[in-house]
């Protein structure tokens, strides 16, 4: 059996090794999907009969989306379609997100 030194140091710089890491990746930046997912802004207002969903989905038909209730939450998902423009001369630039989204919106009483 070999004996082995104990460095103390080593230690400290193994764990700031991996504090590094972890920074590292909460730090980094999103993937392209992560970049672009779209997730609809809601208001919710809620009084003793009713309660009142707002969703802000500009451009989407109603029929285009899924609405599920449980007693728990509203799911509500969807795909935003991207519009195929072209341009002859000069830089389009857009930052409007596309794809499909689903947002699940608990709901405060049953």
């Amino acid at each position: 059996m070999a004996l082995v030194r104990w460095d103390p140091f080593r230690e400290i710089d193994e764990i700031q090794r991996e504090m590094n890491r972890l920074f590292d990746r909460l730090m980094a930046r999103p993937t392209e999907t992560e970049a672009f997912a779209f997730v609809p802004a809601v208001e919710m207002h809620d009084d003793p009969e009713t309660i009142t969903l707002r969703l802000e989905l500009p451009g989407l038909n109603p029929q285009d989306l899924d609405i599920q209730a449980t007693a728990e939450a509203v799911s509500i998902s969807g795909e935003r379609r991207f519009e195929k423009r072209s341009e002859d001369r000069g830089v389009t630039r857009s930052e409007f997100r596309y794809g499909r989204f689903q947002r699940v919106i608990p709901l405060p009483s049953r």
